[in-house]
């Protein structure tokens, strides 16, 4: 059985990271391939970056047929996912595997993307034996970096298989915020009311009079965005039922969106799981990606996007591999 190692944010608390590993590890599966998943950051995530290096050995013993980097926001301007992708993208090509970056995305913060990276990422990209970008917005400011127009496949959580996750009976309003930083670097909002009041206009588009409103994460680092909502929500609305849901673990996390009749969200992938789980999924436009998103691949239905996804990767093992 040929063996192909899968990068991703494997060691984190973003359960929306973590299923994109899953997704592409069950995919690639369903064409006979052995699959092992690595951590972008390295094997000890007190040693960043450096650590990855410890993967070698094992890389040189059991030589992979292929390197998948992805999915997620892993080309976003920050010093630890590039210079990781850096680091990969050298092992790779001095090790003689196939490199393919796939469904994976950017962003500019604060209007900006250095040039330092933009030098990084146009490395990594020309390197790279294959490179499918997971959204319109991606590929237009990767154009503008690199002058290079890459393809693009939905994102690769629509690979997953979340049919035992889904409930018949549709009931009650999931509401994702972000961290308000995470938010304002994108200076798509001036103020936390400004974003706060986006969500509540959603909740008043579609709210049934026994509709509970729920707020949940996809990631600890949120956990104070969920309770500025609440108080929020409490001390400007009339709704009264309305309760933060602690969901930190992947399996709480489908379970409660397996019922959700709603889910507003300004996480992507918790729009993307609601999507998957046959809720009414809705985004808070917090940056352009998510916008895009939006625009491009709601009004899909999850089995096209995951018919996608599979034909992309199709289409790479029979050309690669």
């Amino acid at each position: 059985m040929k063996k192909v190692w899968v990068v991703h944010r494997k060691k984190t608390n973003n359960l929306g990271d973590s299923l994109i590993g899953k997704g592409i590890k069950s995919l690639l599966e369903k064409f006979d391939l052995e699959v092992r998943r690595c951590e972008l950051k390295g094997k000890n995530l007190l040693l960043p970056i450096i650590s990855i290096l410890f993967y070698l050995p094992r890389l040189r013993r059991e030589k992979p047929k292929g390197i998948f980097i992805g999915g997620g926001q892993l080309l976003l301007p920050t010093r630890s996912f590039l210079a990781s992708l850096m680091i990969w993208t050298l092992m790779a090509k001095i090790s003689r595997f196939k490199l393919i970056i796939f469904s994976v995305g950017t962003e500019r913060r604060n209007g900006k993307y250095p040039k330092i990276y933009a030098i990084i990422l146009k490395f990594v990209l020309a390197q790279s034996d294959i490179v499918r970008l997971r959204d319109k917005h991606s590929q237009k400011l990767v154009k503008n970096l690199t002058g290079q127009t890459y393809p693009v496949v939905p994102d690769v959580a629509y690979g997953l298989d979340y049919d035992q996750w889904k409930k018949k009976e549709k009931k009650d309003i999931f509401i994702c915020p972000v961290k308000w930083d995470a938010v304002e670097i994108y200076g798509q909002y001036s103020t936390k009311k400004a974003y706060f009041e986006d969500f509540i206009k959603e909740i008043k588009k579609d709210i049934n009079g026994d509709d509970i409103i729920y707020i949940f994460s996809t990631t600890k680092t949120d956990k104070e965005a969920m309770k500025n909502l609440f108080r929020y929500i409490k001390n400007n609305t009339n709704f009264e039922d309305v309760f933060i849901i602690i969901t930190e673990e992947e399996d709480i996390l489908l379970d409660v969106l397996g019922r959700a009749r709603r889910v507003i969200g300004g996480r992507m992938h918790s729009t993307i799981i609601g999507h998957l789980l046959g809720a009414d999924a809705i985004t808070i436009d917090q940056n352009k990606k998510i916008k895009n998103f939006s625009q491009n691949f709601l009004s899909s239905t999850p089995e096209k996007l995951g018919d996608e996804v599979y034909k992309s990767l199709s289409k790479i093992i029979d050309q690669e591999f």
